[in-house]
């Protein structure tokens, strides 16, 4: 099993999982009072973004690129991270020569449901031999919802959940009080999505 592995995201969202509106209505701000608009929409990519740090998944849609020092054993799939995933882009891997190949779409599956997407070989097919590299296999693909709608609501009222707190407490520190995130937070975003992506 390759020891080192890592996610980059090299295409954000375009857009933000929750309006300015939700937002308002959450921080309990008339429509009609724009006094706060920038500071709230300032909000709204910060809790999305540390909802998707918290949780290990994208919301909205995103590219990302995963790096591994090689493939799995033979048969053992490549489960991929930041779920959920919408497709794969590119499998591209350095030889045991070090020069980058893309790896024939035909010759491995991509299976985007469940919990976690996966890359497995194709029938008869063996994963290709690679040099010893920390980027010795390099994956492109597309992750998150696209459509806000279909975000699980629970993420969504994380989101307001922190956006109604920051409002309410523009300092994380005060003379006598210390402004965390609200106790309810970690639990409706639940456990991280993490898995070990070559297992």
């Amino acid at each position: 099993m390759p020891p080192y592995w890592s996610v980059t995201v090299v295409e954000g969202p375009d857009g933000t999982p929750l309006t300015l509106a939700q937002a308002k209505a959450q921080c309990t701000v008339d429509t009609d009072v724009t006094a706060d608009d920038t500071l709230i929409q300032g909000y709204l990519p910060v809790a999305a973004e540390l909802v998707e740090s918290r949780s290990e998944r994208a919301l909205m849609l995103q590219t990302c690129v995963y790096e591994a020092s090689g493939f799995p054993d033979d048969g053992d799939a490549i489960v991929v991270p930041r779920p959920p995933l919408q497709d794969v882009t590119s499998v591209q891997y350095r030889d045991t020569a070090g020069v980058l190949q893309t790896w024939d779409p035909s010759q491995y599956r991509v299976i985007t449901t469940g919990r976690f997407g996966r890359i497995v070989p194709a029938h008869g097919v063996c994963y290709p031999c690679t040099e010893d590299a920390p980027d010795a296999v390099v994956i492109e693909f597309v992750c998150g919802y696209a459509d806000p709608a279909a975000i699980p609501s629970r993420y969504q009222h994380a989101q307001l959940m922190l956006i109604a707190h920051w409002y309410a407490n523009r300092e994380a520190v005060t003379a006598d009080t210390v402004h965390d995130v609200p106790l309810g937070f970690e639990a409706l975003i639940g456990a991280p999505a993490r898995v070990d992506p070559l297992c």
